[in-house]
């Protein structure tokens, strides 16, 4: 150490270089990484830069999620678009659907749009007549199963209640699940009645009562309900002249009411 008591003209260069030795050792000390923000003194931690990754990350994801359900709109308008004409009957073969129901229903097969077999139906229907066709339907075997009841249910008075009416249609509903468990059940609102059967009738007009019931019964119980009100009300013209029945031109709206349903609940990626 005699040099450092012989030349004191080394001592401000040593210290200078163990000073810049220091910088530099806590300088590459571990510890949070430091990203420069921008040119000149400003820096900004490593943590900040992964957490905008993160964020322009998580914009990117939204945006693909988007673009994914403009695919799926577009693939759901494209199978609609395949139903025009006499497309809509022959979904109804490809899906495996059995209707099952009362006069307004008879309509499917009666005006030929659907064979005989897979329309269990009769005129003046009301839902038990489901335990007459059970071992039908059993030999069926249906993926789709559409039930449309409940305009001469109402007229019977055996139920107090639209709920209690709803109640009845899930059993007879389970007496048919028994025989296809496989199959996915829908159950279409009642169709309203219109002048001059609703006047002759008025208990036709708690049809919206009895459609709320099914709908909050289909809700609870596994089952998808299907609006085909709307359409009957917005379509008075394709109603016959008793009011109740049916035009021909109704059905092919109807059954792509009916096959919209199936396929936002079951057929939709």
């Amino acid at each position: 150490m005699h040099w450092w008591n012989d030349d004191r003209s080394l001592r401000p260069l040593v210290l200078f270089l163990a000073a810049l030795s220091l910088f530099v050792i806590l300088w590459m000390a571990p510890g949070e990484e430091r990203v420069p923000e921008s040119q000149g003194l400003t820096w900004t931690p490593a943590s900040s830069v992964e957490e905008e990754k993160e964020g322009e990350e998580g914009e990117e994801e939204e945006e693909a999620e988007t673009v994914s359900e403009e695919e799926r709109q577009a693939q759901r308008e494209a199978w609609l678009a395949s139903l025009e004409g006499d497309g809509v009957w022959k979904a109804f073969g490809d899906l495996d659907v059995c209707l099952l129901g009362d006069s307004r229903i008879v309509g499917f097969s009666s005006y030929q749009y659907l064979p005989e077999e897979r329309v269990l139906a009769e005129y003046g229907a009301s839902i038990p007549y489901i335990r007459t066709r059970l071992e039908d339907f059993e030999a069926l075997a249906p993926d789709i199963v559409i039930l449309a009841f409940g305009i001469n249910d109402m007229l019977t008075g055996i139920w107090p209640s639209p709920e209690d009416y709803a109640a009845q249609v899930l059993t007879d509903v389970d007496r048919l699940r028994e025989r296809a468990p496989e199959a996915s059940f829908f159950i279409s609102s009642i169709l309203p009645a219109m002048p001059p059967a609703l006047t002759e009738n008025p208990v036709w007009e708690e049809v919206p009562a009895y459609d709320r019931a099914l709908m909050e019964m289909c809700a609870e119980n596994g089952l998808s309900f299907i609006d085909s009100s709307t359409l009957a009300r917005s379509r008075p013209d394709l109603y016959a002249a008793d009011g109740l029945h049916l035009d021909a031109a109704f059905y092919p709206l109807w059954g792509r009411v009916m096959l919209e349903a199936v396929y936002d609940a079951h057929l939709s990626p």
